[in-house]
């Protein structure tokens, strides 16, 4: 299973390259390269768009982060996160992905490591699963989440369709996983604004 950092949003709410944004001195993106790397994936990969590749690129070279960066297809710029998750099903094949949003700097690799266990153990029991993710009381968060390379023929119509929404991806053959078998904190807070940002590190 590889890990799937996505990178490549407008970043408009936040009102800068949400990405790049440094976040204890490094930038959001090294966050969860740091939390992916030290989980039990096998590879990460950085999903992004033409703007910022080049950028990303030059920063995994400076800080030796062993990664490959994957430019949405042109076909799909600028189309969300499931065109970056098909970008990268195009050109990296595995069984399944970790897909985790750059916007969620605070992820940990027990989480990381938890969830793939949960699906590990579900795909042991022969159980019929496309995509596991995590949920609160009040929130289903898709871009914490396991896809299996079956979804390619969903995300392919999706966009054809010209429908950018994750949740295409949790319709059928779906596990979710409370983000409370984890533990408390803010590691599974989605940071869109710099507001939120503020908010979660004050509860750090």
């Amino acid at each position: 299973m590889i890990g799937v950092i996505l990178a490549g949003g407008l970043s408009t709410r936040f009102e800068s390259e949400k990405a790049l944004h440094e976040l204890d001195g490094k930038p959001f993106f090294h966050h969860v390269y740091d939390a992916m790397l030290g989980s039990q994936l096998s590879q990460v990969v950085i999903s992004t768009n033409q703007k910022l590749a080049l950028n990303i690129e030059q920063y995994c070279q400076t800080h030796q982060l062993n990664t490959k960066v994957i430019v949405d297809d042109t076909q799909y710029t600028n189309q969300g996160p499931l065109a970056g998750i098909l970008s990268v099903m195009q050109q990296v094949e595995t069984d399944a992905y970790f897909v985790v949003s750059v916007d969620t700097p605070f992820i940990t690799s027990e989480a990381i490591n938890y969830l793939m266990n949960q699906y590990e153990t579900k795909k042991s029991l022969k159980l019929q699963i496309d995509a596991i993710v995590y949920q609160d009381d009040t929130h289903i968060h898709r871009t914490i989440g396991i896809y299996k390379h079956t979804l390619k023929p969903v995300i392919q119509t999706a966009l054809t369709q010209q429908n950018y929404a994750l949740k295409v991806l949790t319709k059928d053959h779906v596990q979710f996983v409370d983000v409370s078998d984890v533990g408390e904190g803010i590691w599974y807070e989605n940071i869109n604004t710099k507001n939120d940002l503020n908010r979660a590190l004050k509860r750090r």
